[in-house]
């Protein structure tokens, strides 16, 4: 589904595909995301992702929910 949106890229090697996000534009959107789900959550906004380890971060609170 996300692949077909254009939401990430995929690079394959070997049997694996490894997937990215797809440009700035839809790193910056998920992380509104989760800043607007930590504001309705815990009445806060949290501001722990900048950079391409934020991205890392993102893509792990994403798959815990």
């Amino acid at each position: 589904m996300l692949r077909g949106e254009r939401l990430v890229v995929g690079e394959r090697c070997s049997r694996h595909v490894f997937y990215a996000l797809a440009d700035d534009h839809v790193r910056d959107m998920l992380k509104d995301m989760v800043v607007h789900i930590n504001e309705d959550r815990e009445g806060r906004i949290e501001s722990d992702i900048e950079s391409s380890e934020g991205d890392k971060l993102l893509l792990k609170k994403i798959a815990k929910r």
